[in-house]
């Protein structure tokens, strides 16, 4: 569907809405309030298609429509507004309100037995402890999502939730893998080193080293975390063991034949040994460097 057909629908969901509006003093039944509702939470479905999960009309119709669901008595109703307002939120890059209504949204499906709506509960509280960096409480909501799902009574849930939610799932659940996880982190750390800023390198190397620990990653997954550390702890007056701690990361590397980024890392650890008063083993390791990058045309 195109763009422009979300518009048009969007538009004759307000003129439908206004209309039922208008009847609001005579149609007082719960089944006309019911409808008012689904009619409020398709304007704001369509919205998000014609206008963006972020835009100022999408967040007020989905805050209409929590309005509206809180005057009926089915709290499933409540459940396409929450994700839409979290939705927004999350668009909007405003994670304490995103964070509320993710609890929010699991809290009150958990507490209804044999709710159809907790996988998406479960789907969007993945979401969140991913924003917040909580990988591995990302990955056990997502599995929750995966295991609830079923085809058949969740075939209208990517029209209520703008997604499937499985496949949302088994999407996202790859920010959860371990190896994914661990080569964000060592990119991260990596371009922290080319900015010399030393303290991200040290919050991206210790991730690393947990995660490689957590999951026992292969060896020279480790030896970037411990080169890494090493880096970021050396200064003008850098200690003997800092640079050894470099050395042997570049050793695990070297010992697992990798040769990725081994002479930027070489350069690093030349720059270190100068600055401790090794200005010959400094040259001499840039000399490894450059032969190296002959070599291998290596980064």
């Amino acid at each position: 569907m195109r763009r422009s057909a979300f518009k048009e629908a969007a538009a004759h969901l307000g003129k439908a809405i206004e209309l039922a509006d208008k009847l609001a003093a005579t149609a007082l039944s719960a089944a006309w309030s019911i409808d008012r509702l689904h009619l409020q939470t398709s304007l704001g479905n369509a919205l998000i298609w014609a206008k963006g999960h972020h835009a100022p009309e999408t967040a007020a119709a989905f805050a209409r429509a929590r309005e509206l669901a809180n005057r009926v008595e089915d709290a499933s109703e409540r459940f396409s507004a929450y994700y839409g307002l979290w939705a927004g939120h999350v668009n909007r890059c405003e994670p304490a309100p995103m964070r509320e209504m993710a609890e929010l949204f699991l809290r009150e499906a958990a507490a209804r037995p044999d709710c159809p709506e907790t996988l998406v509960a479960h789907l969007v509280s993945g979401n969140a402890r991913i924003y917040f960096g909580d990988f591995a409480g990302a990955h056990e909501h997502f599995q929750k999502t995966i295991e609830l799902y079923n085809p058949a009574r969740h075939a209208d849930f990517a029209n209520r939730f703008g997604q499937d939610p499985r496949a949302s799932a088994e999407i996202r659940d790859a920010a959860a893998h371990a190896p994914t996880v661990a080569n964000a982190l060592l990119r991260a750390a990596f371009l922290g080193l080319f900015r010399h800023n030393p303290e991200a390198v040290a919050t991206y190397s210790q991730a690393l080293a947990d995660i490689v620990s957590r999951y026992d990653l292969l060896p020279w997954w480790a030896g970037f975390a411990v080169f890494y550390q090493g880096w970021a702890s050396w200064s003008d007056r850098a200690e003997e063991s800092r640079l050894a701690e470099m050395r042997r990361g570049l050793a695990i590397h070297r010992e697992h034949g990798r040769n990725w980024v081994f002479p930027s890392f070489e350069a690093a650890l030349a720059e270190a040994e100068a600055s401790a008063g090794k200005t010959d083993a400094g040259l001499r390791r840039l000399d490894h460097a450059l032969a190296e990058l002959e070599r291998t045309d290596a980064a």
